[in-house]
């Protein structure tokens, strides 16, 4: 059931033709707050397979909007889905991997 809502929501017809507001107005109508968590899930994994599952830009940008419509209201540090934004905001960083290697270095200078 929430699936199929979510794919509505996130249809061709939908995303090309509505503002993010009526985009989450459907969203919000169809889904209960208590699925957000499972909902973003479903979301990320439609993301990470969007040419199959998400085919045009303005389902993949709807979908991206989603999850922060989901936890805008929270601090960053609390929404679940935080990493998404910082990789998408630094695609090319690896955010764990040199972080301590850099703290070294910055000590030892």
């Amino acid at each position: 059931k929430e699936l199929e809502a979510l794919l509505n929501v996130l249809s061709p017809s939908n995303t090309d033709h509505q503002t993010f507001e009526a985009i989450a107005a459907t969203f919000h109508s169809h889904l209960a707050k208590a699925d957000y968590f499972k909902i973003c899930s479903a979301l990320l994994l439609m993301l990470q397979h969007s040419n199959d599952l998400l085919e045009t830009p303005s389902q993949r940008l709807s979908a991206i909007f989603l999850i922060y419509e989901c936890y805008k209201n929270e601090q960053f540090y609390n929404n679940p889905f935080a990493s998404v934004f910082t990789q998408l905001l630094h695609p090319d960083d690896d955010l764990f991997s040199d972080r301590e290697s850099s703290q070294i270095t910055t000590l030892n200078c």
